[in-house]
C-alpha cells in the first residue's frame, strides 16, 4: 500500500518527505531508511519517527529518484505542496496576557512601579536604606509617572 507523503522541504539534493499518518511508528521508519539505504542515488536517510519525517540527501534528478524508489519498492503518493490549512488559534495581542488573568485592563508599568516601591519598602525594613531602597522607590515613582502618562 502507498503512504501519502508531502514535501515539505526541497533544494538540490536534499528532500524531506512528511508521512503524518506513520508519525510515532518507529517499526516502519526504521525498516523505511533500510529500503532506502539501497537505493544507489541517495547518500544519507535520516528518518524520524518523532515528527514522521524523512530527509533525502541524494544526487541526480527527483523524477529519477523516485522512479529508483519504486524500483526498491517504495511506494509513496508524494504531493509536491502540503495542504493549506488554517491556525488552530486566531493570534492574540500580547497585552491581553493580562487581561486574561485578571479579568480587565492592567497596566504592566503600574504593576512594576508598585513592585519595586514593595521592594523598596522590604529593602527599608532590612536596614539598607541609602542604596537599594532609594533606587527602588525612585524606579517605582519614575514608573507611577509614566503609567499615569500612557492613561
Amino acid at each position: 500500500m502507498a503512504e501519502n507523503a508531502v514535501i515539505a522541504h526541497q533544494i538540490p539534493g536534499r528532500i524531506r518527505f512528511r508521512l503524518l499518518e506513520r508519525r510515532g511508528d518507529g517499526a516502519y521508519f526504521s525498516e523505511l531508511a533500510t529500503k532506502l539505504g539501497h537505493i544507489d542515488a541517495i547518500d544519507r536517510v535520516k528518518p524520524n519517527p518523532t515528527t514522521g519525517s524523512v530527509v533525502l540527501e541524494y544526487s541526480g534528478s527527483l523524477n529519477a529518484l523516485i522512479e529508483q524508489m519504486q524500483l526498491q519498492e517504495v511506494y509513496m503518493n508524494i504531493q509536491r505542496n502540503p495542504p493549506q490549512s488554517s491556525p488552530a488559534l486566531a493570534p492574540r495581542p500580547a497585552n491581553n496576557s493580562f487581561r486574561l488573568v485578571s479579568g480587565r485592563d492592567i497596566n504592566p508599568l503600574f504593576m512594576a512601579a508598585s513592585l519595586l516601591g514593595i521592594i523598596g519598602v522590604v529593602q527599608t525594613l532590612r536596614g539598607k536604606i541609602l542604596v537599594p531602597s532609594l533606587s527602588a522607590f525612585w524606579y517605582a515613582l519614575e514608573g507611577f509617572r509614566q503609567s499615569k502618562k500612557m492613561r
